[in-house]
C-alpha cells in the first residue's frame, strides 16, 4: 500500500460538499428564478416603524452601545443609531433590535 502511495496517481481529490451543495442550490435558485434569499446568502431586514428591527442573516456584532449597535451581516456592515437600542433576542442567523430607532447604514466591505 505505501508503494501505491508513492509512486500511483491520486485516485480522489477532496471535496468540499458544503460549497458544492451551495453551489448546487444556487443554481437550482437562479434556474427556477426564485427569490434569492432562499439560497440563504443575503441578508433580510424587517422593521416595525422606528421601535423594532429584525436582522436574518446577521454574522457578529461588532460594537454594541445603547445609541450605536454595528453588525457584521453577510458581506456588509448593518449601522443602526437610536436611543435605549436593547438586542431583545439573538441567534446564530438573527438579531431582533429594539429601542427608538433613528438611522439604519449599509457599509460594504
Amino acid at each position: 500500500m505505501s508503494k501505491l502511495r508513492k509512486n500511483g496517481k491520486k485516485l480522489f481529490k477532496k471535496i468540499n460538499f458544503k460549497k458544492k451543495v451551495s453551489e448546487v442550490r444556487n443554481r437550482f435558485i437562479e434556474t427556477l428564478d426564485l427569490p434569492q434569499e432562499l439560497s440563504g446568502q443575503c441578508v433580510r431586514i424587517t422593521m416595525i416603524q422606528n421601535m423594532q428591527i429584525l436582522i436574518e442573516g446577521k454574522n457578529n456584532i461588532i460594537d454594541y452601545y445603547d445609541n450605536y449597535i454595528k453588525l457584521q451581516a453577510q458581506s456588509m456592515y448593518l449601522q443602526i443609531d437610536g436611543t435605549n437600542l436593547k438586542i431583545a433576542e439573538i441567534t446564530d442567523q438573527e438579531a431582533l433590535i429594539t429601542g427608538n430607532i433613528s438611522n439604519v447604514g449599509f457599509i460594504n466591505r
